[in-house]
């Protein structure tokens, strides 16, 4: 005869099975680990991949479609990474002028590259396609005003944005960088910081 007991018992284990583990679980979690949700995995070794003080890990939950504006953080198959910098060509002849400009944008987080003259803008525009271009007026070999003319010409650059920068700022020198093709004009000298702004601006403009 069974005792209640053993009936209460048996009747336990029913409710209740013992928790089993299958062959080769949990083999690659570190000891101690407590994680019961999708696991995220941390790169320690790339400072690129940290936000507000908080690291990205190599896998994410979630994807989305959404491309982000370049500079920013995308998701792409459930890879969090930064997006490409947007590219900016200077083409200027001063040296020092053009220090300062690629000083200010790239540390800004922009991509730049810079070019002498007219000639050396479009040899460039043959191999890449920037997303802006500063652009000189008075320069050797080939002037701001004869490049912008040759840029517009061709379809695939006609609605890349063009800050002029020169100090040729009377109203009929202005009139006249608008027709060609200019979008903007900064009158040098000029402050770094207001060059940004109008970076900035433009960009902005080109991605509505």
């Amino acid at each position: 005869m069974v005792s209640l007991a053993d009936r209460t018992e048996n009747t336990r284990k029913e409710l209740n099975p013992p928790l089993t583990r299958k062959p080769g679980a949990g083999q690659n979690r570190p000891t101690g680990s407590s994680c019961t949700g999708p696991v995220r995995v941390v790169s320690r070794a790339d400072p690129a991949m940290v936000r507000d003080g908080t690291q990205i890990g190599a896998l994410d939950v979630g994807t989305s479609s959404r491309r982000a504006p370049r500079g920013e953080y995308e998701t792409v198959h459930g890879v969090e990474a930064m997006a490409p910098a947007a590219s900016i060509l200077v083409v200027e002849d001063e040296p020092t002028t053009k220090a300062l400009i690629q000083y200010k944008l790239k540390n800004s987080g922009y991509a730049v590259h810079s070019v002498s003259d007219g000639t050396e803008g479009l040899a460039f525009l043959e191999r890449e396609v920037p997303d802006l271009i500063i652009l000189d007026l008075m320069m050797p070999v080939m002037s701001g005003k004869e490049f912008l003319v040759e840029l517009r010409r061709k379809e695939h650059n006609s609605d890349i944005p063009v800050i002029i920068l020169t100090a040729k700022t009377m109203e009929k020198d202005v009139l006249e960088g608008l027709a060609l093709g200019a979008d903007d004009f900064v009158k040098k000298p000029f402050s770094p910081s207001e060059l940004l702004a109008r970076v900035k601006t433009q960009l902005a403009r080109r991605k509505r």
